[in-house]
């Protein structure tokens, strides 16, 4: 990690240079589509060094929030600052300049790339180059592609798949993929991590090696993390904080225990009942 990204995961400083209390801050966040509101006056704010997960019933509205932090979307409504930077109305690639990263549900775009190949496009917003030099064979200066090949392959290792790199993704089980894509992220060096459903898939073994993975990544690497799970057990596991949707509104935000006790997301999750919320 670059030192002014180390900074930045730190909560040392952000690209003004001043500390940050909050890397991420959201402010009466909405997002609609054709009339129909998504997402209605969220606020929130994510800490330095913290796991923060977004749940909810299906349709609540968390892989739109995400894709609002990502700059998929733009929210309609509000103010998103990333690193004390107004993201709200950055372009994606522009938010991974700040240090972003961010997994997908799926990977089936990548199927006829070989693995390395894959972990190498999340170097992109580092490459003097750019990845369409690298895609098109043209030679990269002073020792760059070598560089950057030793970067993608050290973040292969992180997730133990060296022995796959030349592998194409079509010929990997699901589960191995999806470590790719993780791969793939690290390999940009983020200070703060979006993760959009990564166990979802996955057998029990590779859930709880995906779970050691993130909290490694989050305690060594000490980069924040942002999480939409459905697997509620993970998300209590995991992360420091919770923010429950239902509906684009926020029904509870806190520890996750002190939040999945909370008798109006109980009836939310369930109507009433508990036993999916453990």
């Amino acid at each position: 990690m670059s030192d002014d990204r180390g900074q930045i995961a730190l909560g040392i400083a952000g690209n003004s240079g001043q500390a940050v209390a909050s890397i991420v801050e959201a402010s009466l966040v909405s997002l609609h589509f054709s009339g129909l509101k998504v997402l209605d006056k969220l606020s929130f704010a994510i800490r330095p060094g913290e796991t923060y997960g977004i749940v909810g019933p299906n349709g609540a509205g968390k892989t739109s929030l995400l894709n609002c932090l990502s700059g998929t979307y733009r929210c309609s409504e509000g103010q998103i600052r990333i690193f004390g930077q107004l993201a709200s109305k950055m372009r994606p690639h522009e938010i991974i300049e700040l240090g972003v990263g961010r997994t997908f549900q799926n990977v089936g775009a990548f199927r006829d790339m070989k693995a390395l190949d894959i972990v190498m496009l999340g170097r992109h917003a580092l490459m003097r180059y750019g990845t369409a030099a690298y895609a098109l064979g043209v030679p990269l200066m002073n020792g760059h592609e070598r560089e950057h090949r030793e970067k993608a392959m050290e973040a292969l290792a992180f997730v133990g798949l060296t022995s796959i790199a030349d592998r194409r993704l079509s010929e990997l089980p699901y589960g191995v993929g999806k470590l790719v894509d993780l791969a793939r992220t690290l390999a940009g060096e983020p200070a703060l991590l979006l993760l959009d459903e990564p166990t979802p898939g996955l057998s029990q073994k590779e859930r709880e090696a995906t779970q050691m993975l993130l909290a490694r990544i989050r305690d060594e690497r000490r980069v924040a993390q942002i999480l939409v799970e459905h697997n509620m057990k993970l998300a209590t596991d995991l992360c420091n904080r919770l923010l429950v949707l239902s509906g684009g509104v926020k029904l509870a935000e806190g520890a996750p225990k002190v939040v999945l006790s909370n008798a109006e997301v109980v009836r939310a999750f369930l109507g009433g009942g508990s036993a999916a919320l453990h």
